[in-house]
């Protein structure tokens, strides 16, 4: 079941993110909850979510995701909720650990972040998995037969709302989140605090 409350949240703040990636993946797989960047503020308190998104199933959900980038239906990872036990979580814990153990991606989006997420999310879900008709719907729920999970991927607007892109941010009230995108991962700062963590 999934647990909408603030008493369960948790907040990575680890500077390395790859390890930050991988830590919210396993903390999402086995203790549930709501995971958050620390640059990512609540404009509506998660236990209305439902509210704000009456016509989906909540009260199946295993996991709650919502778009990055509706043109190519990347969803985001500076906030989810998850169920214990979500297998989507599961899967993209041992895809990011592979990839880090291998080291050919360089890139973090693409080896542990929500490059790497998405095509979890996609083969688990299928072809069914088609981001406008999420966007169009105002959210949507898919039942994940290889992990048993139920998905709700929300619209750009609940989580992913970037202040340069000008995809659809209304209705307003349907905003749950306000992230930031400090980006403090990125640059040759954050790789040295990595090096010497």
């Amino acid at each position: 079941m999934l647990l909408l409350k603030t008493s369960a949240l948790w907040t990575v703040t680890r500077p390395c993110v790859e390890e930050a990636d991988i830590a919210r993946y396993r903390l999402g797989y086995e203790q549930g909850g709501i995971y958050h960047d620390n640059d990512v503020t609540f404009v509506v308190p998660p236990e209305q979510w439902p509210s704000r998104y009456p016509h989906l199933p909540w009260s199946k959900a295993t996991l709650v995701v919502g778009i990055e980038f509706p043109d190519t239906g990347q969803v985001g990872i500076h906030v989810f909720a998850a169920a214990p036990n979500s297998g989507i979580l599961k899967r993209a814990y041992r895809r990011a650990l592979k990839n880090r153990k291998m080291g050919i991606l360089k890139d973090p989006v693409q080896a542990t972040g929500p490059f790497m997420f998405s095509q979890v999310l996609r083969e688990v879900v299928g072809p069914a998995y088609d981001p406008q008709k999420v966007e169009n719907s105002g959210g949507m729920a898919y039942n994940a037969t290889l992990t048993k999970d139920c998905v709700i991927i929300l619209p750009y607007r609940a989580f992913g709302i970037h202040p340069s892109h000008s995809h659809n941010k209304l209705p307003s009230s349907q905003v749950l989140v306000k992230h930031k995108f400090n980006g403090s991962w990125r640059g040759k700062q954050a790789r040295k605090r990595c090096v010497e963590a």
